[in-house]
C-alpha cells in the first residue's frame, strides 16, 4: 500500500498487524487512538491553508475576545499599540485568571 494511502478500514487493520494485537480492549481503543494522533498532528503541523488572520477589539473590563467560527486553535496573539505588535505569550485559561484584578 506504499504511497496509495489507506482508507480508515485499512489503517485500523494497519496498526493491528503492525502491533500483532487483535486483544479486544485494544481493537475497541483504535477509533480514540487515531482521533488523538490526528489531533496531535494538527496542532503540530501549522499548514499554511489552517491559517487565518484576524482582528478585534478589546475593551476595559472586557475578559474575553470574540473567535471566528471556524477557529481551530490560536497560533498567536498579539496587541497592536501605534502599528507596534506586541505578542503575547499562550497561557493556560487558570494561569490568566490568577492575575486577575477583582
Amino acid at each position: 500500500m506504499a504511497g496509495t494511502g489507506f482508507t480508515y478500514s485499512q489503517l485500523k487493520t494497519a496498526i493491528q498487524n503492525y502491533v500483532d494485537s487483535s486483544e479486544t480492549t485494544f481493537v475497541d481503543t483504535l477509533t480514540t487512538i487515531i482521533k488523538q494522533g490526528e489531533e496531535r498532528i494538527l496542532k503540530g503541523v501549522w499548514l499554511d491553508n489552517f491559517k487565518k488572520n484576524v482582528t478585534g477589539t478589546a475593551s476595559s473590563g472586557g475578559a474575553y475576545l470574540g473567535m471566528p467560527d471556524d477557529f481551530l486553535a490560536p497560533f498567536s496573539l498579539a496587541v497592536i499599540d501605534d502599528n507596534t505588535y506586541y505578542f503575547l505569550n499562550l497561557k493556560q485559561t487558570s494561569f490568566m485568571r490568577s492575575f486577575l484584578v477583582v
